[in-house]
C-alpha cells in the first residue's frame, strides 16, 4: 500500500499514512482539515491560514489544500471582497 505524506507550511510528514490510492488520500487531508479547524482557538480579529501539500512518498505534490478563515462578519461588504479564493471563485453565500 502506498504511503501519503501530509506538509503543513511550517512542518514537513516525516511519517506518513499507508492508504489505498490517491482517493483516500484527498478523503485522509479533508479529515486532517476539519481537525485543524477545530482545534484551532478563533480569536475575534484573527485571521488563520493553512495550506496543507499531499505528497506519494518523497514524491512531488499530487495535490494541496488551503484553508483561509478571515475575521470580517458576514454582513461586513470587506467580507465579501476577501471572500473570494485563491482561484477566484465566489464564496458560497
Amino acid at each position: 500500500m502506498p504511503r501519503y505524506h501530509f506538509d503543513l507550511q511550517d512542518f514537513r510528514d516525516q511519517v506518513g499514512v499507508d492508504l489505498e490510492d490517491e482517493a483516500s488520500a484527498r478523503q485522509y487531508a479533508l479529515r486532517l482539515a476539519g481537525d485543524l479547524i477545530r482545534d484551532t482557538s478563533l480569536d475575534a480579529g484573527t485571521r488563520h491560514y493553512w495550506r496543507m501539500d499531499v505528497r506519494l512518498g518523497d514524491e512531488r505534490c499530487l495535490t494541496s489544500l488551503v484553508l483561509e478563515m478571515l475575521p470580517a462578519g458576514p454582513n461586513d461588504p470587506a467580507a465579501t471582497d476577501q471572500a473570494v479564493n485563491r482561484a477566484g471563485v465566489p464564496a458560497p453565500n
